[in-house]
């Protein structure tokens, strides 16, 4: 990326959570109370069956920040947006949890190989 050039939210929010370090867990610990600082999505979706919320939200990813300015129907715009939020909150969760299994298998398989050691 050049330099000075900004990454929008949207992009940002797309971004995959990187390698089960220390550092990657800290900074994605962040992005929950940012999504959740946006809006409550759950409260516009009450009665989507899960399957559109999932094609609505993968269509929005798909988009660029700027196509999505650009489509003339604001419901159809709001309506990805909040389906890409509610799935963006929900993957995030998950990736956290994958991370941090991720982590914990990698010490306790140190540990295990150190144990190992101090008893040879």
């Amino acid at each position: 990326m050049p330099l000075g050039e900004s990454v929008s939210p949207l992009a940002r929010h797309k971004e995959s959570p990187g390698p089960a370090t220390l550092q990657h867990i800290r900074q994605w610990t962040m992005r929950p109370a940012e999504l959740d600082a946006v809006i409550d999505p759950k409260s516009f979706l009450g009665g989507v069956a899960h399957t559109k919320i999932r094609q609505f939200a993968a269509e929005a990813e798909r988009m660029q920040s700027g196509d999505l300015r650009d489509l003339t129907q604001p419901g159809k715009r709001h309506t990805l947006l909040v389906c890409f939020l509610f799935q963006a909150q929900a993957e995030t969760h998950d990736e956290l949890v994958e991370m941090f299994l991720r982590r914990m298998r990698k010490t306790r398989h140190a540990a295990r190989e150190r144990l190992r050691a101090l008893q040879e």
